[in-house]
């Protein structure tokens, strides 16, 4: 004679179940609505900011837990582990799609036409790096008309960042004669400031007052060329976390009043997911025109799907279109550079 099946869970495999289905709901609005207040809040806290940098390398990792947790139930007939690791398994699926652009805002894609003004920017943290071959990547073969250098220069107050940046730019086979270069303010502390350099051909641009972020912040005008803002924040350390937040405060600040019509640009050691960060619409990342296994951008010790994507040119989503945009490797430092072509919108 056969038993009644007992159908009761426990209370561990209750207590197990309802943190899965917490975590699933959780990586479900990290996804698809980043800019509720649960994710803004979430992920600006110490630890769930650093968990939540690599999606691709933490939902994998939880995924392949969690497939390996299914096939040990199905050996031990667990049908409320089963359950559980089935919800583990897609919270993973669902944190490896926070490397995509889903629930981001995203910029038009154009192809480039002979007609067309193109804008091509750069951003690299350089680590105060920056050789005659990264002036040759930058200038030579991409033609870029604008490059931002988070870190680098002298933190105090010296020119002797531009005197390192003229000898490689002359190195290169360049005309120093041809470029702008402008510095953030003096922040304090050892880290070097913003340095944004500017092929004069494309644009006079000055610099006027603007907020500023840990690390520097620069705001270059000019009368016939989109408006620059370039930055680098703190990053999220344990003893940082404040000043990271109130930087991320100041860039969605900055894109949704005075830089709305602003490239942003620069190292906000954070993805477009963290913190307020995450509550800009008036802005979307070019680099999300490219390849979801090609857009981290530190560390370069890494495979390139699985870095964290925390340098940004961030483009006005009203009146620009991306004609393309990937990530360059160049000597000196273990971040990427950004490299985006941008056009004006000419539809009406």
């Amino acid at each position: 004679m056969h038993q009644p099946r007992n159908n009761k869970i426990s209370a561990p495999a209750l207590m197990c179940l309802s943190l899965t289905l917490l975590f699933l709901i959780f990586a479900l609005t990290h996804v698809l609505a980043p800019a509720s207040a649960i994710n803004t809040g979430l992920t600006s806290m110490l630890g769930m900011a650093q968990f939540l940098a690599f999606p691709a390398l933490v939902g994998g990792f939880i995924s392949l837990i969690a497939l390996v947790s299914v096939a040990l139930c199905l050996r031990n007939r667990s049908r409320w582990g089963l359950a559980a690791s089935a919800l583990l398994t897609l919270a993973g699926l669902v944190m490896v799609a926070a490397s995509t652009s889903v629930g981001l805002p995203t910029l038009a894609q154009a192809q480039a036409d002979p007609t067309d003004q193109i804008m091509t920017v750069a951003e690299w943290n350089a680590a105060e790096s920056f050789e005659p071959s990264a002036a040759r990547h930058l200038f030579k073969d991409l033609s870029a008309d604008v490059v931002v250098l988070p870190e680098f220069g002298d933190y105090r107050g010296s020119r002797a960042g531009t005197s390192r940046l003229q000898e490689a730019i002359e190195s290169a086979g360049l005309v120093w004669a041809d470029y702008d270069v402008f510095e953030s303010p003096v922040t304090g502390g050892s880290i070097g400031p913003v340095t944004v350099i500017v092929r004069k051909g494309f644009a006079r641009y000055s610099t006027v007052p603007v907020q500023q972020t840990t690390f520097g912040t620069l705001r270059l005008v000019s009368d016939g060329a989109p408006d620059i803002v370039a930055l680098h924040t703190a990053p999220p350390l344990p003893a940082l976390m404040g000043a990271w937040s109130r930087d991320l405060e100041v860039i969605a600040q900055l894109a949704s009043t005075t830089a709305q019509e602003a490239l942003i640009v620069g190292d906000f050691n954070a993805t477009l997911r963290h913190g307020t960060l995450a509550t800009v619409h008036s802005h979307a990342d070019a680099l999300l025109a490219s390849s979801p296994m090609s857009r981290g951008t530190w560390p370069t010790a890494l495979p390139e799907p699985l870095r964290t994507p925390i340098d940004h040119i961030l483009v006005p989503t009203n009146g620009w279109k991306v004609v393309g945009a990937r990530t360059l490797s160049l000597e000196g430092s273990d971040h990427v550079a950004v490299v985006a072509s941008v056009k004006r919108d000419a539809s009406p």
